[in-house]
């Protein structure tokens, strides 16, 4: 689906950018704007595109009614105002303006842009009176006295703010760095910012930057590799919310901590990304992190390789759904969601945004539909139909979907209850997580499956069942490309053919018949 000329995708966020117009650009400090649409999913973005867009328009419209004032002429905009007001404009399509038709959209606007107009005249405005006040105390300054002191105070009253020494704390400086990052990155990495600075601060304290040492740096390598994960879980974990106090409190607690990958990609990432940004700046002499990073030793790599979340093999499925710890359970989440999971290949997200309409009539066949715009998803691919296994049927999948609508009164509810779990932005697997950790402390299950091991199964499943690699990432919501010419020729639709191909998945030794209906 074609999305707005100026809406463009970077990772799994959209984003609109847009050229200031070239008899404008003299009022900016940059040539283009650009800024976070706020969305994965593509149908959203290209709505608020498209309202950003005609709101620009309009924006820049007032601007030029403006400018035409020759009593008043603009003056080009600082970064801070560009910021804030280009922010408001931003808001107003995210927002503001959903329900409201075209033109009542322009009315809306039209007193927003006068009053940026009147806000930045009446600073300019005041602007010039101090202005004029001090060339006249300066020049009075100069006649009265005419000595090196008053002509030296004059001229360090002009150096630029950012080179001196009370502008330069790690605050001010980290504040202008967010300022410049803000809707260029997603904001779940953006808090993470505010948690890397946090940490680093309550370690070293706050100072200026040119202040803070290489041994500083080498510090904060060796600390946060200590750093329990999970800040959120802080007070119920240890009562406390202090980073020294929860430090010294883990070493008996012993809860996981920030793995030396996370350090590199993350913590390293930001901190260093941050004193380089200093350094090319000129508010310190070189960054205090370079080649701070951890470097894996062999054994290491070794073990890291054999913790990953690996699938789960025949045993181990064949124990999970013929213990009677399983088949004794009621016939709602715990005893459905790990078979749905198995035989659609699902992520748990997208388990528990399932909702009872969810189940439709595609290419002949029953299928999961994850299209709506109801659902956050990872990517623009993991939009997409899975076809329903036939051993989903056979278990009494689709009885228990038929009692879900019936007790709900409403196809839009979702088929499972699932909370969504603010702390850590994610619904919240836990209940299976401890139901599988049973089997784990028995010795039945390795400790490295995990609830999204099904979903490798599947994939394994679809692999062992000759089914192809484009069938296969149809239906996981993986994007194919073709091998021989490198592109992608996929509609994002699963056609009949591969829908037939995934509904013949087996698993050869897996016998799940005591659970039919």
């Amino acid at each position: 689906m074609s999305l707005c000329t100026n809406v463009y995708r970077r990772g799994s966020r959209y984003y609109f950018r847009k050229r200031i117009p070239s008899d404008l650009r003299h009022l900016f400090p940059t040539d283009i704007y650009k800024v976070s649409l706020g969305t994965p999913n593509h149908l959203e973005a290209r709505e608020r595109g498209a309202k950003l867009a005609a709101i620009l328009v309009n924006f820049f419209q007032g601007l030029r009614m403006s400018n035409d004032n020759k009593n008043m002429p603009l003056r080009p905009l600082k970064d801070e105002q560009t910021r804030k007001i280009l922010k408001s404009l931003t808001e107003q399509a995210k927002t503001d303006f959903d329900k409201l038709s075209w033109k009542q959209k322009a009315h809306r606007l039209e007193p927003v842009v006068m009053f940026s107009m009147q806000a930045l005249k009446a600073e300019y405005q005041q602007e010039e009176l101090e202005k004029n006040k001090f060339d006249i105390a300066v020049k009075d300054e100069l006649i009265k006295h005419k000595n090196q002191e008053v002509i030296e105070q004059i001229q360090q009253s002009s150096i630029p703010e950012q080179q001196r020494d009370d502008n330069n704390g790690i605050e001010n400086r980290f504040q202008h760095f967010m300022n410049e990052r803000e809707g260029e990155i997603d904001s779940g990495y953006f808090d993470l910012h505010k948690v890397v600075y946090r940490y680093f601060t309550e370690l070293f304290g706050v100072k200026n930057v040119r202040d803070y040492t290489y041994e500083d740096a080498l510090a904060f390598k060796k600390t946060v590799v200590l750093i329990p994960k999970y800040p959120n879980n802080w007070m119920a974990y240890f009562g406390t919310t202090d980073l020294v106090k929860v430090l010294e409190l883990n070493k008996k607690i012993k809860k996981p901590t920030v793995s030396k990958n996370t350090y590199n990609k993350k913590y390293l990432a930001i901190i260093n990304t941050f004193f380089n940004w200093c350094e090319d700046r000129k508010f310190v002499t070189q960054s205090i992190f370079r080649n701070m990073n951890y470097t894996a030793k062999p054994h290491e790599k070794n073990k890291s390789k054999k913790m990953k979340r690996q699938p789960f093999n025949i045993q181990e499925l064949n124990t999970i759904f013929n213990s009677p710890d399983f088949t004794s359970l009621p016939r709602d989440f715990l005893y459905f969601g790990p078979l749905v999971l198995l035989f659609s290949g699902m992520r748990f997200s997208e388990l528990a945004q399932l909702r009872i309409k969810d189940i439709v009539e595609h290419n002949g066949y029953k299928h999961f539909d994850l299209t709506g715009t109801d659902k956050v998803l990872k990517t623009d691919t993991s939009y997409r139909y899975i076809p329903l296994h036939e051993e989903l049927i056979k278990v009494g999948f689709l009885d228990f979907v038929e009692e879900q609508k019936k007790r709900k009164k409403d196809k839009s509810s979702k088929i499972f209850d699932v909370n969504f779990n603010t702390a850590r932005n994610s619904y919240d697997s836990r209940r299976l997580t401890r139901f599988l950790e049973k089997f784990k402390e028995n010795g039945q299950l390795r400790k490295t499956v995990v609830v999204h091991s099904f979903r490798h199964s599947y994939r394994n499943g679809l692999v062992s069942s000759g089914v192809d690699s484009e069938s296969i990432a149809m239906a996981m919501g993986h994007s194919f490309k073709d091998v021989e010419s490198g592109e992608d020729y996929n509609d994002g639709e699963i056609k009949k053919v591969q829908s037939e191909k995934v509904l013949g998945l087996k698993y050869e030794g897996l016998d799940i018949s005591h659970l039919y209906i």
